[in-house]
């Protein structure tokens, strides 16, 4: 399939075109955008080409097997049966979270503190509580403009702040090399020099794709600020993540306060310590992937209504449609590909707990550095799939084959533009996060 489009600001409004690959003809005539409808063209097996922006009148006159779909949905959303199968999953998949929370839930009630309640905090703390929370408010507004500021110097001097940012990484890899030989680490620093050398390498072999990495991001910008919908899903996702985090420490203290007398007294945890534990580490990972996941489809949706049909053509309140599909019929998608990560997450944290205390280090160094490999792998391969998610409405599996065929025919395309782009999003994210830091001591 090829569709003909604009890169650099909206795309071209009328010259979509999903292209047959066995037959290499248009589905239809290029024409006009309608406001309400896009088309969408398949192939014989029935798999979504791409959706199509035609008027009505050359999409009636091409005889071809084509749909039409409201602008902004997904295109396998055209199915009932389609929908209330995701419908299932997504029920199956709930009933697995509660299979999981509950458990915990019963099993810190078991515990001594819990009933009694001799959890304390003491009174130094409660005084640093106390001006934390008078300094929240400041921090949180003095993180708040520092944000608009940097986004404002990214979107106006995206190349500028690609290269800074890169650089960046060499020298301070360089740094730390510096700092490992002058304190007599020399395999450290060599280490470190070895990084930095092999990043100042491959920023100069990759220096002609930074114009089109700037491109990516300026646009990704200005559609993110443009449809601040986007970033207030965000937010709520990020204020859910909290709300849950704070559940699942009050939830796992009890459990937490029963291991630490056990070590201090000597004596062994009881026996429904332990899965109670795994049940709360994966539900926690699990949590925190799943809110992380459905801002990202949200936004996903949003730049993917944008590119099929411009800025023109955007349906009134893009993010709040992209929003519902995420924790409605995409929400099951949502859930299976997160709980995969989580569960990887859980074995890497529990593998790095029991090889804390062995006596073969490497060993356990080659093994540790193995599973955050495969975790960080996996979290990458999702944001494609995801993105397959928020696009054409995909299961979780169908949308890891199509981001898998993605991988065979383009992989390493994406992975350099993403490199690129990468330390930008970190030291975006760093500056606001230093304010509020600073701000509330």
């Amino acid at each position: 399939m090829y569709q003909q489009g604009n890169v650099n600001g909206s795309p071209k409004h009328g010259h979509y075109g999903a292209y047959d690959d066995h037959h290499d003809d248009h589905y239809a005539t290029p024409g006009r955008h309608s406001q309400t409808h896009g088309y969408v063209g398949r192939d014989s097996q029935h798999e979504p080409l791409g959706v199509v922006a035609y008027d009505e009148r050359t999409f009636a006159a091409s005889g071809r097997k084509c749909e039409a779909v409201e602008v902004g949905v997904p295109i396998d959303e055209g199915s009932a049966a389609q929908r209330f199968n995701r419908s299932q999953w997504d029920g199956i998949i709930r009933l697995l979270a509660l299979a999981v929370l509950i458990p915990c839930i019963l099993a810190a009630r078991n515990a001594r503190d819990f009933h009694n309640g001799t959890l304390h905090v003491s009174d130094a703390t409660r005084r640093e509580l106390h001006a934390m929370r008078e300094w929240l408010p400041l921090g949180f507004g003095l993180a708040l403009l520092v944000a608009g500021f940097v986004f404002a110097a990214m979107r106006a001097f995206t190349e500028q702040f690609i290269i800074i940012a890169n650089v960046l990484v060499i020298v301070i890899n360089a740094a730390f090399a510096a700092w490992a030989f002058a304190r007599g680490y020399v395999v450290m620093g060599v280490i470190w020099g070895l990084i930095a050398a092999l990043n100042a390498v491959w920023l100069y072999f990759v220096r002609r794709r930074i114009p089109f990495a700037a491109v990516l991001l300026r646009t990704s910008v200005t559609l993110i600020t443009r449809h601040y919908g986007t970033l207030v899903t965000s937010f709520a996702c990020l204020l859910a993540g909290a709300v849950y985090l704070a559940v699942w420490v009050f939830m796992g203290a009890p459990v937490f306060t029963q291991i630490s007398d056990a070590h201090d007294n000597g004596t062994s945890v009881p026996g429904w310590v332990a899965p109670a534990v795994l049940g709360m580490l994966i539900a926690l990972l699990w949590a925190s992937q799943v809110c992380a996941n459905v801002a990202h489809v949200t936004t996903s949706g949003v730049v993917a209504t944008w590119y099929f049909f411009g800025e023109a053509a955007m349906p009134p309140g893009p993010s709040a449609a992209s929003a519902k599909r995420a924790l409605t019929t995409s929400f099951g998608s949502i859930c299976f590909g997160s709980l995969v990560v989580a569960v990887v997450k859980a074995i890497y944290y529990l593998v790095r707990a029991a090889l804390h205390q062995s006596r073969n280090s490497f060993a356990a160094c080659i093994l540790l550095c193995i599973l955050n490999l495969i975790e960080q792998l996996l979290e990458y391969f999702n944001v494609y799939a995801f993105t397959h998610v928020a696009i054409y409405g995909s299961s979780y599996i169908e949308a890891a084959k199509q981001t898998w065929r993605l991988v065979k025919e383009c992989g390493w395309s994406a992975y350099f533009n993403d490199c690129l782009v990468w330390p930008v999003l970190t030291m975006v994210t760093l500056v606001p996060a230093a304010t509020f830091a600073i701000a509330i001591g």
